[in-house]
């Protein structure tokens, strides 16, 4: 209904500076007058009556104290419980909340379930002076592909091969990557396995001179940066980088974020491998001479952080600050030979003419009499390196000192990590969490008073041998599918009668067959008639 500027300005002088149950009662009586809904006589009054003043405790949860509310808090943080689940616990334990106020909360504080998930914490971004000066280094499973018993590279879906299953126990490749960290070039390499030797092999191969001249990115970093990985963290691992002249630094556990440089291009690297998992190759060689083609792209298009080219941005480096090692050091520091050695019962293996004494403790002695694969330096006949479930063991070395890692520049937290820690810190209420349920919800389910039965929706089963039906249940049957008339015809009683042949009932499965024959075949019905 349309409504006059007149009655709008009416409106406007009557509800006036009303408020509260005053403008309640002006309104009801105008809408009656002007034949209105009331909310409109509201919503025409709104520029002349005043807002209505906030709550003195707008935010602050009146159903529940702080304490109780830091109780609960302590079931989300730390145990991850949803907010229903929590509130019946809360109401078993005397504190009272709905789940949808509780929600509210959390997201107000920004302690929801979805954002405990988050790293939301601040950081700095930073950025090595020049190329070659720091390089990050890291490692991940190459996701569902793997090296098939004849060599090729295979690819198993994740439909077939769950992240937390076995899949076809066939060895996985591990794609390490390395970044230089102020141009952004990438050089990557598949490798099998994630221990010291294929670290070793990545660096041999982002280090050297390449001999593709359409990758020109080579030589020694001063730092090279990484996370508390076990191989970089070896001795072996570390006494390679003092003699090559490179510092080893390392960031704080659960702080993936201080080398995200590395951590974004293992995505880009995904698309990759999502790309090339149609096509098999038929070797570790052939997979690694695709991703290279494919880096050599990447290292060649615009940045989207430093607006230019990685390749371009690298080959402004210094010449004076371009380290590189004589190719035959950098083979023998990098580059180790490989076998496999069986485990004696003495815990023993044979290389060079002599015998290398295993230590006599786990995983060692759960594989004996068994081939391991065995590595060592070439021209180094003094140490060797004992692989057994992706990990390698340095036999017969000498202990080096391992220097420490950086400082590392702490930010201010934010209020929400500070509540988020002391939450953590907390000990978990001694509540009630089980029993409850039985109490109040134990009982046998039962319909509210007054509601009708709806036997409409019933699903009428498949008869039992046993259900019979009678003559009249059999012509109603016939109508409904039209093949007798209604009423029905003195031929189709005739055929009835000759059916049920004096029977009062009959076996429900015999009528239902006869109504499709029927329906199939009408004019069994005139034959039936004649004879």
């Amino acid at each position: 209904m349309a409504i006059s500027d007149e009655q709008k300005r009416e409106i406007e002088q009557v509800m006036h500076g009303l408020t509260g149950k005053a403008a309640k009662t002006v309104a009801q009586r105008l809408a009656q007058e002007m034949g209105l809904d009331v909310s409109r006589i509201y919503w025409y009054s709104r520029h002349v009556r005043p807002k209505r003043k906030p709550r003195a405790d707008r935010g602050v949860p009146r159903s529940v104290t702080e304490a109780e509310l830091e109780k609960l808090m302590v079931y989300t943080v730390q145990h991850d419980f949803s907010a229903p689940h929590l509130a019946e616990v809360a109401d078993a334990n005397g504190v009272h909340i709905h789940p949808a106020t509780y929600n509210r909360i959390l997201r107000q504080r920004r302690l929801s379930r979805r954002e405990n998930k988050q790293d939301l914490r601040p950081y700095r971004r930073w950025e090595a002076e020049h190329p070659n000066d720091l390089h990050q280094i890291d490692s991940t499973v190459a996701q569902q592909f793997y090296l098939d018993d004849n060599g090729s590279v295979g690819y198993e879906s994740p439909h077939e091969r769950y992240k937390n299953k076995p899949g076809n126990k066939k060895p996985r490749l591990v794609l390490i990557q390395v970044v230089d960290d102020h141009s952004r070039v990438k050089c990557a390499l598949f490798t099998l396995g994630n221990h010291y030797m294929a670290w070793m092999q990545t660096l041999h191969h982002a280090w050297k001179k390449k001999d593709n001249a359409a990758f020109p990115f080579y030589g020694l970093p001063r730092v090279l940066y990484s996370d508390n990985d076990s191989v970089i963290k070896s001795r072996r691992f570390t006494r390679a980088m003092e003699k090559l002249g490179v510092t080893v630094k390392t960031h704080k556990v659960r702080e993936s974020r201080a080398k995200g440089k590395v951590e974004s291009g293992f995505k880009m690297l995904q698309e990759f491998e999502k790309v090339t998992k149609i096509k098999k190759w038929e070797s570790l060689e052939e997979a690694n001479a695709a991703l290279e083609d494919f880096l050599i792209w990447y290292n060649s298009r615009k940045h989207g952080t430093t607006g230019e080219r990685p390749f371009q941005r690298w080959l402004r480096i210094d010449p004076a600050r371009l380290i590189n090692t004589p190719s035959d050091e950098l083979f023998n520091l990098l580059h180790l030979d490989f076998t496999t050695r069986k485990i004696y019962p003495d815990l023993h293996v044979d290389m060079f003419g002599k015998e290398f004494q295993l230590p006599r403790r786990e995983p060692f002695i759960n594989w004996i009499g068994k081939k391991v694969e065995v590595c060592w330096y070439p021209r180094e006949t003094e140490r060797i390196f004992v692989i057994i479930e992706d990990k390698d063991y340095e036999i017969e070395y000498r202990k080096v000192d391992i220097h420490s890692a950086g400082t590392y520049k702490h930010v201010m937290k934010p209020d929400n990590i500070k509540l988020k820690e002391k939450i953590e810190a907390m000990e978990t209420p001694d509540w009630r969490l089980t029993g409850f349920y039985a109490e109040k919800y134990g009982q046998m389910w039962m319909p509210k008073e007054g509601r009708e039965f709806d036997e409409s929706r019933i699903i009428e089963a498949m008869p039992s041998k046993g259900t019979v039906r009678t003559a009249e249940w059999f012509v109603a049957r016939l109508q409904e599918r039209m093949i007798f008339e209604v009423p029905v015809r003195a031929e189709e009683k005739t055929y009835v009668q000759r059916l049920f042949d004096g029977r009062v009932e009959m076996p429900e499965r015999e009528l239902l067959d006869e109504i499709d024959k029927l329906a199939a075949h009408p004019e069994l019905l005139r034959k039936k008639d004649v004879g």
